[in-house]
């Protein structure tokens, strides 16, 4: 709980609890995320995944395993993990 995990077949979507967002400045973001695995979420309006329906990028955790911080990264990218405000148009 409380990271990214993987799906089980044939479901596409899943509710996500309720974030919580707010600013930090750069050098307190770099000290608060030290050890942290995360994962740049693309936070898109509708499931057209377009520059124009980019909100945010949200920074998600997950556990590493047996990859390195980057092959984790590159996980979840390449399964095309985003999050979405709504789930049709």
């Amino acid at each position: 709980m409380g990271h990214l995990a993987e799906l089980p077949p044939r479901i596409q979507y899943v509710s996500l609890p309720i974030l919580w967002v707010s600013a930090l400045d750069k050098p307190e973001y770099k000290k608060q995320n030290k050890t942290r695995h995360l994962y740049k979420c693309p936070l898109y309006k509708y499931p057209l995944r377009m520059d124009l329906y980019l909100i945010a990028m949200v920074d998600l955790p997950f556990r590493l395993g047996s990859m390195s911080p980057q092959e984790g990264e590159d996980f979840w990218v390449k399964r095309g993990v985003a999050l979405l405000c709504a789930t049709e148009v």
